[in-house]
């Protein structure tokens, strides 16, 4: 049996990197800085992305959820925005490739 290539693609395009939160609390992911919680400053968390999903998880805890969108080669992000806020309550703006992640409402 072969499994079309579609399908092949979504079970794999899984990322997952780890991750130390700095002093302020945020992650270094590429060119992105990924707010984790401050109360967390220099503990390990997870990063994982899935199609056009990225979560920051500390343990089984997830910290926050941001969405994706791929540039047109689908290895590089071209932009995303925070989609919650379960740790902070902290609405965050949005970001894209070119600038460090600039953070509105901080």
């Amino acid at each position: 049996m072969q499994l079309e290539p579609a399908l092949v693609y979504q079970a794999f395009s899984a990322l997952c990197e780890m991750r130390r939160l700095t002093k302020a609390g945020y992650a270094r992911f590429r060119n992105f800085l990924l707010y984790g919680g401050r109360n967390l400053a220099g503990e390990i968390v997870k990063i994982d992305i899935f199609q056009d999903v990225l979560t920051l998880d500390y343990h089984l805890e997830r910290l926050s959820r941001y969405s994706v969108e791929w540039q047109p080669d689908d290895h590089h992000i071209a932009r995303g925005g925070r989609t919650d806020s379960i740790t902070t309550g902290i609405g965050l703006g949005n970001w894209s490739c070119g600038n460090r992640a600039k953070w509105s409402g901080l």
